[in-house]
């Protein structure tokens, strides 16, 4: 991944969670924005259905602290993640239908 230009934002929805290599890939994400430049990833929580039942292709389902020590270890000097608690305004029956939220700032 190259580009000539730099970025100021990275946005992704249920994308992370295939990365076969998250280490570089998050590498390659942070090399590409610019000082103060934002990511924000989506991704299914992490719970028991995602891990035995979800995708195949759902190589790493991670919690929200794991979504910050990954992105951290890669660079990132601010990192926020939420779970998701609401859905139209009422809570989300299942925890397997929750997202994780996160924001990261290189």
């Amino acid at each position: 991944m190259n580009f000539e230009d730099e970025f100021d934002l990275v946005f992704m929805c249920h994308v992370a969670e295939h990365f076969q290599n998250p280490m570089l890939a998050w590498t390659k994400i942070y090399e590409a924005l610019e000082e103060d430049g934002k990511a924000i990833s989506i991704t299914p929580n992490m719970c028991e259905h995602q891990i035995l039942n979800g995708d195949p292709d759902h190589f790493f389902v991670l919690n929200e602290l794991q979504w910050i020590k990954l992105l951290r270890s890669v660079g990132f000097k601010k990192v926020k993640s939420y779970k998701q608690m609401t859905y139209q305004g009422s809570q989300i029956p299942k925890v397997q239908d929750y997202n994780i939220i996160t924001v990261a700032t290189k």
